[in-house]
């Protein structure tokens, strides 16, 4: 959701001329820099990112087709409700590999120094 225009962050040009949009992780610099923890700066210690994630507009015009990938889901699953999902779901282990796919993509990580706003 991060790349959609009504996400927090600005859209911006970066360096190679793409339009991005901010994206920081909670626990970053740039989430303290906003004063959303109260540690001590000695005491503060980074866990998140920041950079920049494409830009992919509306929310409002990607949400229906999003919403027909869950459904598409769902029926794939056997399930027509969330509350069908947790009764039928099986917890697996996931393998290495998994959990390298799930990590953070297609985002460019980058000093703010480096922006230019558009």
């Amino acid at each position: 959701m991060a790349r959609f225009t009504e996400s927090p962050g600005s859209v911006i040009r970066n360096a190679d001329g793409e339009i991005v949009k901010e994206y920081w992780m909670e626990g970053s610099m740039k989430a303290r820099n906003h004063r959303r923890y109260a540690q001590l700066e000695k005491a503060f210690f980074e866990e998140g990112v920041n950079g920049h994630v494409p830009h992919e507009g509306s929310i409002y015009d990607k949400l229906p087709p999003m919403m027909q990938m869950v459904r598409a889901s769902f029926a794939t699953a056997g399930c027509s409700t969330i509350d069908e999902m947790h009764e039928h779901a099986i917890l697996e282990t996931q393998s290495f590999a998994s959990l390298q796919d799930g990590d953070v993509h297609a985002m460019t990580q980058v000093q703010m120094a480096q922006e230019i706003v558009v």
